[in-house]
């Protein structure tokens, strides 16, 4: 970034996605040290962060993953107690907790190279994994912002499966990238660092496909245990609420869709979503009329906790 020159209106963009929000926040100076210890180079970066994790479905679902992850599972698991054998998605919502933890878990610190015991990890999914991603990225002076949509790789076999990933800005341009899946998506398949666009279907996209095109309710599958076009809202919700920075958890809802058939739902919700998926498919250049959108229709697109 130091040596790269934008104009002003490109400059803008990405002076939104430096600064920290509710969620990115790291808090205290010793979490942003934390940070900024971190391997510069991404692939490493990556990395380390996700040896400081593990994903509920280690637990959860073990049967999704490769004979191959499953005998490492069975060998790694019964190190960790049971009491830890819980999904911290909830309980760790802000980067400041999630660090917190784990330097409450590693008193003696946390080398770069260093494979943490799977007890002294965070037991958490995508989402969380990828605000403490960006944060990081951006507490290095990187542009970086969470995404939300769906991918074939975290679905049951032969659907589309719901999943936050992170985008960050090199090389002139947005790059996204999976750090939860790294270590999942096959080298033959598509590099986790820089996913192709046919590869990810943010939830604007997924949106409008699945109301006008060929994606399907039997298509969706939603870990939170919406289906079909609810589904879909959730994560184009949320998609929507980190562009603007408001910075939804994956707890929260949209209001129109919680508890509710979509048959329910009434037809100007559904067409103020689609004129909203149709700016977000360009972000950046649709900034402002999204934020004014947003506002004006608030109560339709805030995400809450149905619980």
């Amino acid at each position: 970034m130091a040596n790269e020159t934008y104009s002003s209106e490109t400059s803008a963009i990405l002076d939104r996605y430096i600064k920290f929000g509710p969620i990115t926040d790291p808090g205290s100076a010793a979490n942003v040290e934390f940070l900024k210890s971190q391997p510069d180079e991404f692939s490493d970066f990556a990395l380390s962060l996700r040896r400081k994790t593990v994903h509920p479905f280690v637990y959860e679902h073990p049967e999704y993953f490769d004979p191959y992850m499953r005998r490492v599972i069975d060998m790694y698991a019964n190190s960790v107690p049971e009491n830890l054998r819980v999904r911290e998605d909830f309980t760790l919502v802000t980067v400041e907790s999630m660090i917190d933890a784990l330097r409450d878990r590693n008193p003696n610190g946390m080398d770069q190279k260093t494979i943490l015991p799977w007890k002294n990890r965070l037991c958490i999914s995508c989402a969380p994994l990828s605000y403490l991603a960006v944060s990081g990225l951006r507490v290095k002076g990187i542009p970086a912002r969470v995404r939300a949509g769906f991918t074939m790789s975290a679905g049951k076999r032969g659907k589309y499966g719901d999943h936050w990933v992170i985008e960050r800005w090199a090389r002139s341009r947005w790059i996204m990238s999976d750090i939860d899946q790294m270590d999942v998506i096959k080298p033959d398949s598509y590099d986790w660092a820089d996913i192709p666009e046919d590869k990810f279907f943010l939830g604007a996209e997924a949106w409008l496909h699945f109301r006008y095109s060929d994606i399907k309710r039997v298509d969706i599958h939603h870990g939170g245990g919406a289906a079909g076009l609810s589904a879909v809202a959730w994560q184009f919700a949320y998609d929507l609420g980190s562009i603007i920075g408001k910075e939804p958890i994956y707890k929260q809802h949209p209001v129109p869709f919680i508890d509710r058939d979509v048959s329910e739902v009434e037809k100007k919700v559904l067409d103020l979503y689609d004129e909203m998926a149709v700016l977000m498919l360009n972000p950046d250049r649709n900034y402002n009329e999204i934020s004014e959108v947003y506002a004006a229709n608030k109560e339709y697109f805030e995400c809450i906790s149905n619980s």
